[in-house]
């Protein structure tokens, strides 16, 4: 026969395997849901990291490409400055050569090509006023008189006027209304093949690789 003592050691037993089984069962859900929960915040650190990382990367990459492209541009600028410097000093010493050339005897042939082309586009104008150096009139006056009897201008209506110094040499012609302009002074030929001289340079700078 069980006793009551026997029968609350039983009750108790089944209450603590009961209460065993659901803290057991408690436990491993806990359990679970904490690795769950562990294993998601792993995950959304490294996804974190790896967007930190790879910003990180692109805006290195960034600041790598803004520098090389900066350091390029201030190249490019280096360079074009130095042969800018060095196209000036070409040009300088063409002038300085032309304003040598203006004594030499080629020179002569030098004033009646421009003359003549001066004269050839004011052909229809009465009136015209030539620009000529102060002491290219004297020295070429014969041809000079020749040449606009030859294209058929009135000599009383052919006016000259003083060429400034820094045209070194040649001739300008305008009409008396000044509304045609025919220049073929040495300064302004020189100005007009600028371009030209400094794509050859660059041309010799680059087959050079100085670039």
């Amino acid at each position: 026969m069980i006793t009551m003592e026997g029968k609350l050691d039983v009750f108790t037993k089944l209450v603590l395997e009961k209460v065993q089984r659901e803290y057991e069962e408690k436990k491993r859900e806990i359990e679970k849901g904490n690795n769950e929960a562990i294993q998601k915040h792993k995950l959304d650190i490294e996804e974190k990291s790896n967007k930190i990382i790879s910003n990180m990367i692109n805006k290195g990459e960034i600041q790598k490409n803004r520098l090389v492209s900066k350091a390029k541009v201030e190249k490019k600028r280096v360079l074009l400055s130095k042969k800018e410097e060095l196209l000036g000093r070409i040009i300088d010493n063409i002038r300085l050569k032309a304003v040598q050339f203006t004594y030499e005897d080629n020179y002569r042939a030098y004033m009646e090509e421009s003359l003549a082309i001066v004269l050839e586009n004011l052909k229809n104008k009465k009136a015209i006023i030539l620009f000529i150096r102060d002491n290219d009139r004297p020295k070429f006056n014969k041809m000079i008189n020749n040449l606009i009897k030859e294209k058929n201008f009135d000599t009383k209506k052919v006016e000259f006027e003083s060429l400034k110094d820094d045209a070194i040499g040649g001739v300008i012609g305008v009409d008396k209304e000044k509304t045609i302009k025919v220049d073929c002074s040495i300064k302004t030929r020189i100005e007009d093949n600028r371009n030209l001289m400094g794509q050859r340079l660059y041309d010799v700078l680059n087959s050079s690789q100085i670039t």
